[in-house]
């Protein structure tokens, strides 16, 4: 029985690339640069969040937050409650420090003085 044995790989001799593989290289990056610019990211001043309304009071937007708060603390309890071990562990920790934040924001509320 004859052993196959694989042919020499080949190599190529010039371990420098030519200049025409240079220059299509260049001509490829300045397609791409063309038809497919980088994203400019927008500026701070022009980022508004969906739901944020400007003409807010100090209460309304505090109230806001708390409400917000408290959908976080109920997603983190529903996430956790289908978990186990350090998984669930880490997402009662999340909801613990959401509850936390509301308290303080909740007793912040409580002692907003009244107009």
């Amino acid at each position: 029985m004859s052993k196959v044995t694989p042919g020499k790989p080949v190599q190529d001799s010039n371990v420098f690339p030519s200049v025409d593989r240079l220059k299509d290289q260049a001509a490829i990056q300045r397609a791409l640069d063309h038809y497919l610019p980088s994203p400019t990211p927008p500026s701070p001043e022009t980022i508004r969040l969906p739901n944020a309304k400007p003409a807010r009071s100090l209460e309304e937007s505090l109230v806001h937050v708390s409400e917000l708060l408290t959908c976080a603390a109920a997603t983190a309890y529903e996430s956790g409650d289908g978990l186990s071990g350090s998984k669930r562990a880490l997402a009662f920790s999340a909801m613990h420090l959401v509850e936390m934040a509301k308290a303080e924001l909740d007793q912040s509320l409580d002692n907003l003085p009244l107009h």
